[in-house]
Formats: structure tokens, sequence, C-alpha cells
């Protein structure tokens, strides 16, 4: 700002006019170019940020699910709690992802396997009888 002031100050002395609201204008060659280039950057960009989520996503997920996998291979992880296949979607899970649908199924089995009882009786502190759910 202080060298536009000294220009404005410069020129004034020079032509002996004052010049109340000096506009200052950046020439350049061909203007047309110059404003096609500006919107030909503003659109490769926008395209760019447009379209750059999906691949970052994809590439993200491939890694995670390398990583699990060496996790599980050097019994860091466990592959247990998988998920079940959505509603409507069960013939694609099964083609594309059958071992999720066979650990899930094992899962299933296994939970069903255990026996369902009563509870057992609770003894509180400071009571001397077991005290049971219906009871407390």
């Amino acid at each position: 700002r202080p060298f536009f002031r000294l220009a404005v100050d410069d020129w004034s002395a020079t032509f002996m006019k004052e010049a109340k609201d000096p506009l200052f204008f950046d020439w350049v060659q061909n203007p047309e170019y110059r404003w096609a280039t500006w919107w030909r950057r503003f659109l490769c960009v926008s395209v760019a940020v447009a379209c750059m989520p999906l691949p970052i996503a994809f590439l993200l997920s491939i890694i995670a699910g390398h990583v699990l996998r060496t996790l599980i291979e050097a019994s860091a992880a466990s592959p247990l709690d998988a998920p079940k296949a959505p509603k409507g979607f069960e013939k694609a899970w099964a083609f594309f992802f059958p071992e999720i649908i066979r650990q899930y199924d094992e899962d299933r089995k296994a939970l069903m396997a255990i026996p369902v009882g009563p509870p057992p009786p609770y003894v509180f502190y400071g009571t001397t009888a077991p005290v049971t759910p219906a009871t407390a």
C-alpha cells in the first residue's frame, strides 16, 4: 500500500492534478487467454476435488484390509463377531464375502449351542442368603 500511495503522489506532482480514487490495473498481453486459463484451472481443480475422495477411500480400505489380515495371521486380532449380511444383500454377500458368511454361521451356531438355564444365585456383600434376580 505505501508504494501505491507513493506512485499516486508522484503522478499528482508530475501532472499537477489531484487523484481522489486512483485505480491500478495489471495489464497483460492477452486478457482473454488469462481469463480462460484461470477458468480452466478452476475446472481442473474442481474435478480433481470431486473425484479424489472415492479412490482415496478405496485405497485406504484396501490398506486397512491388509493390515487386518496381517494382524489376524499374527494372532494379534480375531475375526470373531462377523456381521450379518444386510437385508436384501444376502446373495451379493454370499458371492463377494463367502468367508464372512461362513464365519457368521459358525459364530451363530456356537452361540446357539450355549445352554440356557435359570440364572445362578448371586450373593451380595452384607447378606447371608443368595439373592436371585426375581427377589432383588
